[in-house]
């Protein structure tokens, strides 16, 4: 329903305006058939896109041989290497490649040329300055934190499967979720977060985003459906903030660990934590 809805934006382009959609949702790609526009394809990797689709509408971005490539009427152009864009951290984040593919065709659907789209790409950081709690990656001492804003299933997931490409020696997560979130909604995202293995997770209270529920009802939650996935009681811990979380993080780690810090609240007291302790 929420993608049908999104998808309400098509009725807004002039005539021959590009519509830029994800050829790797089936959904869109079935709305599609019933779309009389011109249509910028993306998806990563090149094979997801079926060959009538190039042939009908003569433009997509794709990464191919680890760059990304944009195609208009059977000529292809090197945007850039997957790798030089920050935010693909060397192209394990899965999620930002595809992001980036979307960027792209956005771009050069507006007639933006490719050296614009080069620099923008490449000059956009991963860092909290550029891109706060959009898997900004810190690396100190042998620790490895990773600040996120993951909030649901879907997003989570992708972070998960971009960590798991990282080594590490032991690895913990950080999570809380608001109240108004139901218990099924809570559950899916904590089996999202066990798809990791945590050596070690810190379910944290959000106090101002209780909206109904008791205290430490929402982390308990958390606790019982990890339990449920597998983890051991004793290595899940309940704490009454995100802040007050990061700092037992921080105060466990040891190198070689990674952190998996997803703030939901308290983002830039938790920022000065995090610089305080790589201080030392």
């Amino acid at each position: 329903e929420m993608a049908l809805t999104k998808f309400v934006v098509r009725k807004t382009l002039r005539y021959n305006a590009p519509l830029v959609l994800n050829a790797n949702d089936e959904l869109l790609k079935r709305e599609a058939e019933n779309y009389d526009g011109k249509i910028i394809w993306f998806s990563s990797p090149e094979e997801n896109i079926a060959k009538d689709e190039l042939y009908k509408t003569g433009e997509l971005c794709c990464v191919k041989n680890g760059n990304f490539v944009f195609y208009s009427e059977g000529n292809s152009e090197v945007i850039t290497k997957v790798t030089e864009v920050p935010v693909t951290l060397n192209g394990a984040a899965k999620h930002n490649v595809e992001n980036c593919l979307g960027a792209i065709a956005l771009a050069k659907g507006i007639g933006i040329k490719r050296e614009a789209i080069q620099k923008g790409l490449i000059n956009f950081g991963s860092s909290y300055e550029n891109n706060p709690c959009r898997a900004n990656l810190i690396e100190s001492n042998g620790i490895k934190i990773m600040l996120d804003f993951a909030h649901n299933p879907h997003g989570l997931r992708a972070i998960v499967e971009m960590v798991k490409q990282i080594p590490a020696t032991r690895r913990l997560i950080l999570l809380g979720q608001a109240g108004d979130r139901s218990n099924v909604d809570i559950e899916k995202l904590v089996t999202a977060a066990s798809y990791l293995n945590p050596d070690k997770i810190i379910a944290a209270e959000i106090p101002k985003y209780l909206r109904g529920r008791e205290r430490e009802e929402v982390p308990n939650l958390i606790k019982k459906y990890f339990v449920e996935n597998g983890t051991a009681e004793e290595n899940i811990s309940i704490v009454s903030e995100m802040a007050k979380g990061v700092e037992n993080a921080l105060a466990w780690s040891q190198k070689g660990d990674f952190l998996l810090l997803l703030v939901l609240d308290q983002r830039d007291e938790i920022y000065e934590l995090i610089q305080e302790f790589l201080k030392h």
